[in-house]
């Protein structure tokens, strides 16, 4: 990648509003969405400690500004003065101008500039509540320790935030009750490691998979009405749970699973539960909960493609579907588990 955007190589010194610059330079989606949570995950690394807060860079970094604006001096950046830390004496203490002109000497530097960006990185300190001092590490900053670690710990560190989707709010409300969102979003990423179907759940979960509504609300089809019984209009909730078609396809489901999984407790659909994963005193298995994303795809794809869906042909794909989630736990030394999950609905998958 840093052969085709050499510049974001920059990441590695520059702060966090470098990646405006960067989202637009790059054209495509896929590295501009990893820009973008790059961004998000920096503001989430608020330096708790000094060692942290000693390893923040000065460039590109919103909370280091002068007159409204941020730093960034191409001479310090050529020195390689990019963290904080190297702007301190021996003795712990930020370096004085002159001090700053006698270590280097061929920076040349205004007394005022470099006074004013002293003091915002002091306000800095100060609002992060850090004390300086002489004995400090010098870590990786932590942004990149986080990424370092792994996608948990990136996930764990995004997972902080405590602004609440503008989709959760409105599932909410339609529901008159607040979900349990923690439950909900971490049963999206347990239930299967397919990306396709992730990012699928996830559409559906924050309101942006396109219905027939919101598609003629953008006038890229004619009629909002849903794609299946062309009497009511397209929503997420009706595409899936309340299209009498769609109510039809579910009820021939749940009569294959009565009468293929022998040891299978009845399963009772619902719309939380087909939506969502999750319903009111109702434990599901891993194997069931995909089954449901599985039957949402196959609804889906019906939808785009102008067919019917019909419960004995999502069947049989099934049996597809159980021949590459036993390959994957193969492949990820997980094949005992696996047959336990999976024994209660074989005979589902060796439907003709």
């Amino acid at each position: 990648m840093l052969s085709i955007y050499p510049d974001l190589d920059n990441l590695r010194i520059y702060g966090s509003e470098y990646a405006n610059i960067l989202m637009v330079k790059i054209k495509n989606p896929f590295w501009k969405d990893v820009v973008k949570h790059y961004k998000k995950l920096y503001h989430r690394c608020c330096p708790l400690n000094i060692d942290e807060f000693m390893s923040e860079y000065i460039h590109y970094n919103v909370n280091i500004t002068r007159d409204k604006k941020i730093v960034y001096i191409k001479d310090w950046i050529d020195n390689g003065i990019v963290l904080i830390r190297q702007l301190l004496g021996p003795h712990g203490e930020y370096l004085n101008f002159n001090d700053f002109t006698n270590q280097f000497p061929h920076i040349k530097m205004n007394f005022l500039v470099y006074e004013g960006i002293i003091t915002a990185i002091k306000k800095y300190q100060k609002k992060v509540n850090i004390e300086l001092s002489v004995r400090f590490s010098c870590l990786d900053t932590k942004v990149w320790t986080i990424i370092q670690r792994g996608n948990k710990a990136v996930q764990t560190a995004l997972d902080k935030s405590e602004a609440v989707p503008a989709a959760v709010n409105k599932w909410n409300k339609i529901y008159n009750s607040p979900l349990n969102w923690k439950k909900i979003f971490t049963k999206t990423r347990k239930t299967t490691l397919d990306t396709q179907l992730r990012w699928f759940q996830l559409r559906i979960l924050h309101r942006i998979l396109p219905t027939n509504k919101y598609l003629c609300m953008c006038r890229i089809v004619e009629s909002a009405c849903c794609s299946f019984c062309k009497q009511e209009e397209e929503t997420i909730s009706h595409l899936f749970w309340h299209c009498d078609i769609v109510q039809v396809f579910w009820a021939k489901l749940k009569t294959a699973l009565n009468e293929s999984c022998e040891n299978c407790v009845e399963p009772i659909f619902t719309e939380t539960l087909v939506l969502f994963g999750v319903k009111e005193n109702v434990v599901t298995d891993r194997v069931i909960d995909l089954i449901i994303i599985l039957a949402k795809y196959y609804i889906f794809k019906c939808k785009l493609q102008g067919s019917t869906p019909i419960a004995k042909i999502f069947i049989k794909s099934l049996k597809q579907r159980y021949i590459v989630e036993k390959y994957a736990s193969l492949v990820c030394n997980r094949n005992h588990s696996f047959n336990l999950e999976w024994l209660p609905y074989l005979k589902l998958t060796q439907a003709d």
